[in-house]
């Protein structure tokens, strides 16, 4: 999803794995195809100037858990695919799609 360097744990998160991004200011973009067993993107205070961007284009993400997207967080689907499996998705943020495809299970 991002380059390593820039998680804590120095890796990607798998499909076993929470990705958790709430650093306000903070946009990443998948390199790739991911998989991600739950993902939260921002929190819902102290949204600051901005809060944490996730840009999903041209690639998949399929998740396997839940999905939260606080109301700092945006989300941007153009051109990839999002798929979403037994789980709940909440979305008080931003939801952005200009292309690609929604799927869930």
């Amino acid at each position: 999803m991002a380059h390593c360097r820039e998680l804590e744990s120095n890796q990607v998160p798998g499909g076993g794995d929470a990705a958790i991004i709430t650093n306000n200011g903070v946009t990443v973009s998948l390199a790739g195809d991911a998989d991600v067993g739950s993902l939260t993107l921002g929190d819902n205070v102290n949204c600051g100037s901005g809060g944490p961007s996730l840009n999903v284009a041209g690639h998949a993400l399929r998740l396997y858990g839940n999905f939260t997207i606080g109301s700092c967080g945006q989300f941007t689907l153009d051109g990839g695919t999002f798929v979403g499996q037994y789980a709940q998705h909440t979305v008080s943020g931003t939801m952005g799609w200009t292309g690609g495809s929604l799927a869930g299970h």
